[in-house]
């Protein structure tokens, strides 16, 4: 499996039950069943690293925006973008 950029990086893989990518970040543990940011959860033998396969798998969006919401709150601009 890939190895995340920086610590608390999220590792993206691909789910054998949905064809989507993920985002994991527990990808290195010793776990059988792996959970996404999204809450999805995937026995690690259904996961397939993106970077040692020609499939073209679709983002999750939910898993984007959660990640995207993280990193925004770490960035931490000042504003806040609650409605």
């Amino acid at each position: 499996m890939t190895a995340p950029a920086w610590p608390g990086e999220p590792v993206w893989l691909i789910s054998g039950y949905d064809f989507r990518r993920h985002a994991f970040r527990d990808a290195e543990g010793t776990a059988d069943f792996l959970r996404a940011l999204c809450t999805h959860s995937v026995p690690r033998v259904r996961l397939v690293d993106p970077t040692d396969t020609a499939l073209k798998a679709p983002d999750c969006v939910s898993c984007k925006l959660i990640l995207g919401g993280e990193l925004a709150d770490r960035a931490g601009d000042g504003t806040d973008w609650s409605l």
